[in-house]
């Protein structure tokens, strides 16, 4: 069964806060270990005074921390018992396929891809 998270829910469930949460809704599906989140990137974010004055894009490190926040929600819902260690400790072949600019949607999907040989749980995004 799906349990989805606004803003409110994800902060508290993640221990971050404005500005860095990064995601306004995400919904998990412990069943078929994905997520689905988004984020609204409007034009007050806070990033875009200085990223870059006159052409905002969306800093690639926040869509990095968008993609963990929804990677460690997942993980909450798996493994619940993991809730005082989650950390990330490695991001492998990121591509930016496009810039995120105001006005936007950004939405990431995940899906666990189990542990891997040192019993790190492992993610694609």
């Amino acid at each position: 069964m799906a349990t989805c998270y606004s803003y409110s829910e994800l902060a508290g469930l993640l221990g971050v806060k404005a500005p860095l949460l990064m995601l306004d809704r995400l919904e998990v599906m412990p069943d078929s270990a994905e997520a689905r989140g988004r984020k609204m990137v409007s034009n007050n974010e806070f990033m875009f005074a200085g990223h870059f004055p006159g052409q905002p894009v969306m800093p690639g490190v926040l869509q990095v921390a968008a993609m963990a926040q929804a990677s460690k929600a997942l993980l909450l819902q798996l493994a619940p018992q993991e809730s005082g260690t989650a950390v990330l400790v490695a991001v492998e072949k990121v591509k930016f396929r496009k810039p995120v600019l105001p006005g936007m949607v950004l939405e990431i999907a995940v899906q666990s891809s189990g542990r891997d040989e040192q019993g790190r749980y492992k993610f694609q995004v």
